[in-house]
């Protein structure tokens, strides 16, 4: 079970990092203002059900993740004051 849940919540969150890096690529390119967007789509398997201790599990690393990203926009802010 535990090995099922960490496993689920690694899968979230590299879905959730190449998203957002497909995201980000997308914005340095310009594409976006061009109005094209390449976007992945994740779709989960709604055929393996989601006991609630998962969702919250993954709701945790989903919340995690955001705050990390902040720390980290943050900091190379600061980084590039400094230079």
């Amino acid at each position: 079970m535990n090995k099922k849940l960490i496993g689920l919540g690694v899968l979230a969150v590299g879905g959730y990092y190449l998203l957002q890096k497909q995201r980000n690529q997308n914005q340095e390119s310009g594409s976006s203002a061009a109005g094209i967007t390449k976007e992945v789509i994740i779709e989960p398997n709604l055929n393996i059900p989601i006991d609630p201790m998962q969702q919250e599990f993954m709701n945790y690393l989903r919340k995690k993740t955001e705050i990390m990203e902040f720390q980290l926009k943050k900091q190379q802010e600061i980084w590039n004051r400094k230079l």
